[in-house]
C-alpha cells in the first residue's frame, strides 16, 4: 500500500490512504447547456414580511414547465431554468406567501420569449394584493398599494397560482423553513408537485418507502426515540447569501462561486468567486455573516483556487490565469481586518510553460506548498513542490503531458511521500477515455495504481478511508472502487444507480471527515441539484434543488453544515439540519 500521510486535515495520523474520484463532465457549464433561463424582477415592497416565500411557476399553455420557491431576494431578482430545449413563449406566475402560508400577492406576465441555452432580459412582474385569501392579522399589509395593472384577478384561487396542474401546494422557502415541523407534504399535494416547487426532493427512496415518510427517516432511532441532527437532514434549513459585489443598481453582479472552503475549526467559510474575490464569512449558530471589516482576499482576475493549511494558520490562494500564488496569514488577517501576506510566489518564479495555477495543497509540515501549473496548448504542465522561505524555492518539479492533469495531492511532511492522483484524457474507440494514475512523486521508484476508464475525469480528492475510491460518473452513477498499489477495481453495486436523465454532469463534490457522507453538485437537462449520499447505504439519498447550477460544495468539519456555491449572481447557500 502507498504510505499514508500524517497530520493532513482530512487524514489523521495512522489512517489508511484514501482515494475518492469524481468522474464527471462539465458539459452543462458550456454551450451544451440548452436550458433557457427566465430572469425576473419582482419588487416585493411591503410584502417582504418575515419568513415570506416567493413561488415562481412557468407554463406553456396548460403545461407546467418548471417551478421554484425561495426566500425573498434582497435585490428582487430571480432566475428560473426551463427544461432543456424549451423554445417559444411561456407564461410566468409569481405568488408571495407569509410564514403561515397566506398568499399576500400574486402576479403574472405572458408572452415571455425563450430560446434554448439563452437568458432572457430581466422582466418586471407587477404584484396584486389578494387580501381575500388572508384571514385576520394575516391580511395584506396596510402599506401595500396595488400596482396599476393586475397580473392575476383578486379572486384567483391558491391552486390557480401555485400549480397549473390544479394541485394545491404549500412550498417552504430556503432559510424560512422550520427545523422539521413544516417539512411535510400538504394535504392533497402529490410528491411530484412538492418537488417541482422547490421543496427538498426525497431522491432515491428505499423500496416501499413513501415520500411523505422520508423526512423522518434520518432523525428517528430504531426504538422510536428522537435522534439529534444528522448529516442526512442537512438540507432542512438553507439560507441564501450573496458573494458578489452589488452594482450601482443594487443588483448582484453575475459571477459564479468556483470553490467554497471551511476553516479547520469551522468558524469561517471562504468563497472563491469567478470575479477574483475571495470573501471571508463568519459562521455561527444563526448562519453566515460577512466580517465587520468585509475581509476579501485578492484571487487574481479570474478562476482563483485555494486551500487552508491543516492547522488553519494559512490560506493559500492561487490566482488562476494570473498564475501567481499568495499565502495569507489567516488569523492575523482576521485580527487586522485586512489581508496579511505571509509568502508570495509571483508569476516570474512559476514554470515558463504555466498557463494557469489549477491546484494548491500544503504539506503537513506547513513549510512547503504543492502547486500544479496547467500548461498552454502544446506545452507541458508542471507539478512543483515549493519551500516556503523568505524567497520561495522549488524543491521538486515533475513534468506532465498537456493532456494529463493533477487533481489531488496527499502530502506527508516533506520530504516524505507526496502522493498524487492525476488523469490523462484521450480520444479512443467508444469516445473519451481517462487513464487515472496514483503515485508518490517524491519516491525514486514508486509503485503506481492505474486504471483506464470511459469518460473524462474532472474531479478527484483524498478522503479518510483509503481502501476504496468513490467515483461519480457523467451518467450520474456513484460507484465504489477498491485500490491497491497496482490496481483500481470497480465494485459491482453502485451507491447511486445510473441516471435515466440525459446530460448529467458533476461539477464538484465533498465528503464528511468521518467518510460516511458525500454531497455531489450535479445537473441534468432539466434541473440543477445537490445529491446527498450515505456511503454506507443504510439511509436513503436526498436531493436539494438549486436555483442555478451548483459549482462548488463543502462540508463543515462537523458534517452538520453544507455550503453550496452556485453558478450565477454569486448565490451562496448555507444549509443545516
Amino acid at each position: 500500500m502507498l504510505k499514508p500521510s500524517s497530520g493532513h486535515e482530512l487524514h489523521p495520523r495512522g489512517a489508511r490512504m484514501a482515494l475518492i474520484a469524481c468522474l464527471a463532465s462539465l458539459a452543462a457549464c458550456s454551450s451544451d447547456d440548452k436550458r433557457p433561463l427566465v430572469r425576473l424582477e419582482v419588487a416585493l415592497g411591503a410584502y417582504a414580511v418575515p419568513a415570506a416565500t416567493v413561488t415562481i411557476v412557468a407554463m406553456a399553455g396548460d403545461t407546467d414547465l418548471a417551478a421554484m420557491s425561495r426566500a425573498p431576494d434582497p435585490n428582487g431578482r430571480y432566475g428560473l431554468y426551463l427544461p432543456g430545449g424549451t423554445s417559444g413563449t411561456v407564461k410566468v406566475y409569481v405568488s408571495v406567501e407569509d410564514g403561515n402560508g397566506c398568499v399576500l400577492a400574486t402576479g403574472s406576465v405572458e408572452g415571455v420569449a425563450v430560446t434554448p441555452g439563452e437568458r432572457t432580459d430581466f422582466i418586471a412582474v407587477p404584484l396584486t394584493p389578494t387580501g381575500d385569501l388572508c384571514l385576520g392579522d394575516a391580511a395584506v399589509p396596510d402599506s401595500a398599494a396595488p400596482p396599476e395593472e393586475a397580473g392575476v384577478p383578486s379572486d384567483t384561487s391558491r391552486s390557480d397560482v401555485d400549480a397549473a396542474s390544479g394541485e394545491v401546494a404549500s412550498p417552504s422557502a430556503d432559510g424560512a423553513r422550520d427545523a422539521g415541523a413544516d417539512a411535510q407534504m400538504p394535504d392533497g399535494a402529490s410528491p411530484e408537485v412538492v418537488a417541482e416547487i422547490g421543496a427538498d426532493r426525497p431522491g432515491d427512496l428505499p423500496v416501499g418507502a413513501d415520500a411523505a415518510d422520508v423526512s423522518s427517516l434520518p432523525d428517528v432511532q430504531p426504538d422510536g426515540a428522537e435522534a439529534g441532527p444528522t448529516t442526512m437532514s442537512v438540507f432542512r434549513n438553507c439560507a441564501s447569501y450573496t458573494h458578489s459585489e452589488l452594482t450601482s443598481q443594487d443588483a448582484a453582479a453575475d459571477y459564479g462561486i468556483l470553490k467554497v472552503a471551511f476553516s479547520p475549526d469551522g468558524k469561517h467559510l471562504v468563497s472563491f468567486g469567478e470575479d477574483g474575490r475571495v470573501k471571508v464569512w463568519s459562521v455561527d449558530a444563526t448562519g453566515l455573516s460577512p466580517l465587520a471589516s468585509n475581509l476579501v482576499f485578492d484571487g487574481g482576475r479570474q478562476n482563483p483556487v485555494g486551500v487552508f493549511s491543516p492547522d488553519g494558520k494559512y490560506l493559500a490562494v492561487g490566482h488562476g490565469y494570473d498564475v501567481a500564488i499568495t499565502i495569507y496569514d489567516f488569523p492575523e488577517s482576521l485580527q487586522e481586518g485586512a489581508a496579511v501576506v505571509k509568502w508570495t510566489i509571483p508569476r516570474s518564479l512559476a514554470p515558463a510553460t504555466a498557463h494557469s495555477v489549477d491546484y494548491v495543497q500544503f504539506t503537513t509540515d506547513l513549510g512547503h506548498l504543492v502547486a500544479f501549473y496547467q500548461g498552454d496548448t502544446g506545452d507541458t504542465s508542471e507539478l512543483v513542490v515549493w519551500e516556503l522561505a523568505t524567497t520561495p524555492t522549488i524543491m521538486r518539479q515533475v513534468t506532465y503531458p498537456r493532456e494529463e492533469r493533477v487533481h489531488a495531492v496527499l502530502p506527508d511532511s516533506y520530504p516524505g511521500p507526496v502522493i498524487v492522483a492525476s488523469a490523462a484524457v484521450g480520444l479512443g474507440d467508444g469516445g473519451y477515455r481517462s487513464t487515472v494514475t496514483v503515485t508518490d512523486v517524491v519516491a525514486v521508484s514508486a509503485s503506481k495504481a492505474q486504471a483506464t476508464l470511459l469518460g473524462e475525469v474532472d474531479r478527484m480528492a483524498f478522503a479518510p478511508d483509503g481502501s476504496l475510491i468513490v467515483g461519480v460518473a457523467d451518467s450520474g452513477e456513484v460507484s465504489l472502487w477498491a485500490v491497491d498499489v497496482t490496481n483500481l477495481v470497480r465494485q459491482p453495486l453502485p451507491l447511486v444507480p445510473e441516471s435515466a436523465a440525459g446530460g448529467v454532469g458533476c461539477h464538484d463534490f465533498a465528503i464528511t471527515l468521518d467518510g460516511k457522507y458525500l454531497a455531489a453538485a450535479m445537473d441534468d437537462d432539466e434541473s440543477a441539484f445537490v445529491k446527498l449520499v450515505a456511503l454506507e447505504q443504510n439511509e436513503p439519498t436526498r436531493t436539494k434543488d438549486t436555483e442555478y447550477i451548483a459549482w462548488s460544495v463543502a462540508f463543515a468539519p462537523s458534517g452538520l453544515a453544507l455550503a453550496i456555491g452556485e453558478r450565477s449572481f454569486g448565490i451562496l447557500l448555507y444549509c443545516t439540519p
